[in-house]
């Protein structure tokens, strides 16, 4: 399962960086939304490695409201959650 949800993430990057912001924006951003908030620490650990592809079409108001989900990951309570957080935090810096 570990390996399935990592390939599925890698895909979904690839799919996010061909796609237009506008079309980022209304999709792919509430998808990734909906895994941070998600009961299960294995949506949180795919939206750990997703953020960093929303965040350069996200609109510069909203960057901040991003980053504080990011960080909620990088605390949560499952530590394969902020392991998912802190490998993928190289993304998100080169995304700043």
């Amino acid at each position: 399962e570990t390996v399935v949800r990592a390939k599925a993430v890698e895909s979904l990057v690839q799919v996010g960086k061909a796609m237009p912001g506008p079309l980022i924006q209304e999709h792919f951003a509430p998808l990734v939304k909906r895994l941070a908030g998600g009961e299960f620490f294995t949506t949180r650990i795919s939206a750990a490695g997703l953020i960093a592809t929303i965040y350069p079409s996200t609109p510069v108001p909203q960057r901040p409201q991003l980053r504080k989900q990011y960080e909620q990951l990088a605390k949560d309570d499952m530590p394969m959650v902020r392991s998912a957080a802190f490998a993928h935090m190289p993304a998100l810096a080169a995304a700043m």
